[in-house]
């Protein structure tokens, strides 16, 4: 699923009234240190980074609690 597409979904599960998401990405490659999980430019954060813009302002501050 594009991050386009991850956008669209979230706002359909938000009107759902379905209080949240868990994002699974794979990385393009990994390593022992598991450095694709804290890579600004990775799949999940780029989709977080993303779909948080689409959020209200409580939703956003809930969100970042996680």
């Amino acid at each position: 699923m594009s991050i386009d597409e991850l956008v669209k979904e979230c706002v359909e599960v938000e009107q759902l009234g379905i209080g949240g998401v868990i994002l699974f990405g794979l990385p393009e490659s990994k390593d022992e240190m598991a450095t694709g999980a804290y890579d600004d430019h990775g799949i999940v954060q780029r989709a977080i980074a993303r779909s948080v813009r689409n959020l209200q302002a409580a939703d956003r501050y809930r969100c970042l609690q996680l």
